[in-house]
């Protein structure tokens, strides 16, 4: 069947479109890699021109000036090196996604394959909990957080992070994934003997295993350039993402210079960058689960 020329028309231009917006995206990336081989003083004469004297050094800089100092209230001061900032990066990024992912599935799966007391409240609530606003709210949660003694404490942050396990458009979705899987698959494992543990670890899960990974890679995203945990509840264990926000805000502080910023930031982004690469089919694949034949 040919296409009208109107059709046609429609595609070049949403074509032209989309082509200018990825240029559009890869012009900043292009613009950070050049200003950050440049030298102070070349960055300052035209931070936009690929001319000038370039130097490799600044990656080698950033290594050596960031650190960062806290003092937290009653105790001694602490420099943390970069070392020590991307351990505590790695524990948050891969024990958060990892505990959230897990419960929030179970939690899905729990309350769309069974009916107990409570499970529709619990349902409807978290409803509630993604409508209503929750700005405001910081200085309750710190008093809880420091009661329960969550807050500086890296281990119970992390131990408490599946505490929104029943809202979020992640629930939502797994909610939904689990709904769609026919009954037939478990009642043909109970003729088999599987009990409900069973079921779900050899039969529900994997199918909705894919679903699960894009999440986790997400929120592993997400945790790694997450400043703002350190800077509010974890004063003691600053993140390199937290690093690099104060060696950016206090940039003559360091004796530094925006090529060096601009360095600490692309090879802050390197094991995301990565992990893209390597997992993008995974991610723009189409989902699916099911696939019982009647």
């Amino acid at each position: 069947m040919k296409k009208s020329i109107g059709a046609k028309v429609f595609i070049i231009i949403v074509g032209v479109w989309l082509t200018i917006y990825c240029i559009s995206l890869c012009v900043p990336i292009v613009w950070a890699l050049n200003a950050s081989t440049k030298t102070e003083v070349a960055y300052f004469e035209n931070p936009f021109s690929f001319g000038g004297a370039h130097t490799l050094k600044n990656y080698g800089t950033i290594w050596q000036k960031l650190e960062v100092v806290i003092q937290v209230k009653g105790q001694p001061r602490k420099i943390y090196d970069v070392g020590t900032m991307l351990s505590y990066t790695f524990a948050l990024s891969l024990g958060k996604p990892t505990l959230v992912i897990f419960f929030t599935t179970a939690m899905a799966y729990c309350l769309s394959r069974f009916r107990f007391f409570g499970s529709k409240f619990l349902y409807s609530f978290g409803i509630v909990l993604m409508i209503l606003p929750i700005y405001g709210t910081m200085g309750a949660q710190m008093k809880i957080y420091k009661a329960l003694g969550v807050y500086d404490n890296l281990f119970m942050n992390i131990a408490v992070s599946p505490s929104g396990c029943f809202w979020g458009m992640n629930f939502l979705m797994l909610y939904a994934a689990f709904k769609r899987i026919p009954t037939a698959y478990s009642e043909a494992a109970k003729i088999d003997g599987a009990n409900e543990f069973e079921i779900y670890y050899k039969i529900m899960f994997p199918m909705v295993f894919t679903t699960c990974v894009v999440f986790w890679l997400l929120s592993f995203l997400g945790t790694w350039n997450d400043y703002n945990t350190s800077l509010v509840w974890l004063p003691s264990y600053p993140t390199i993402a937290y690093g690099m926000w104060v060696f950016k805000d206090q940039i003559t502080v360091y004796g530094s210079s925006t090529p060096e910023v601009l360095a600490g930031f692309l090879m802050m982004s390197v094991p995301l960058a990565l992990l893209i690469t390597f997992s993008k089919n995974l991610i723009t694949e189409k989902m699916q689960v099911g696939g019982l034949k009647g």
